[in-house]
């Protein structure tokens, strides 16, 4: 059976979960499990659906096409429909401070991360003892202020369909996101605006920051 994980973003409405769980029965699923959150003062409703194909032997594709129908209705709307069978290959970068990794390579040998970490980037060489236990492949790259070494960490993440960043507190160029062109998800505070830099924790932190 086919396996598939539905992300869906609008503005809230009566009905949203009605209208998501009936595309994907019509998609030819059944539903395993199902999230959603509202943020009240942006008024959107996110879902997230994780199911599998019915007796009927659903497939991805129409699955995809009802979402597609029910997004073309809603407002505001974004969505996103994965193959659940096929595994990510991944690459992550980290920095000096490591808990973030840690939290990522325990969760991922304890098979509650389906994917395939192809690798480890850090500038710092600490890193690899980490990297070693989990056998995972390592690559140092040793930046400074003058030279960020884009360019190699590029070559390495070439063949990866996305990069988590772990706590790297380097700032990505615009050319490294350009050139790179796919996903990148980071698990540092400094995601949100309100709270970039050290002693984030110490400022004040507007409403609706998540």
């Amino acid at each position: 059976m086919a396996r598939a994980r539905i992300l869906f973003r609008c503005k809230n409405k009566v009905g949203l979960v009605w209208d998501t769980s009936s595309a994907v029965s019509d998609g030819g699923f059944d539903i395993l499990s199902y999230n959603s959150f509202e943020d009240v003062a942006l008024n959107h409703f996110f879902i997230r659906i994780e199911c599998q194909s019915d007796s009927n032997g659903g497939s991805v594709k129409r699955l995809s096409e009802k979402i597609e129908e029910l997004a073309s209705k809603c407002n505001n709307s974004w969505h996103a429909v994965f193959d659940a069978d096929l595994r990510k290959n991944v690459a992550i970068l980290v920095s000096g401070q490591n808990h973030c990794l840690v939290e990522i390579l325990h969760l991922w040998r304890s098979s509650k991360l389906d994917m395939n970490i192809k690798g480890v980037i850090s500038n710092y060489e600490k890193q690899k003892k980490l990297a070693d236990f989990y056998e995972v492949k390592f690559e140092h790259v040793n930046i400074t202020d003058e030279e960020k070494k884009e360019n190699e960490i590029l070559k390495f993440v070439d063949d990866t369909d996305f990069i988590i960043l772990a706590r790297y507190m380097q700032v990505l160029s615009p050319h490294f996101l350009k050139s790179y062109g796919k996903p990148i998800i980071n698990v540092h505070h400094s995601l949100c605006q309100s709270l970039t830099g050290e002693k984030h924790m110490k400022k004040p932190i507007p409403v609706a920051s998540k």
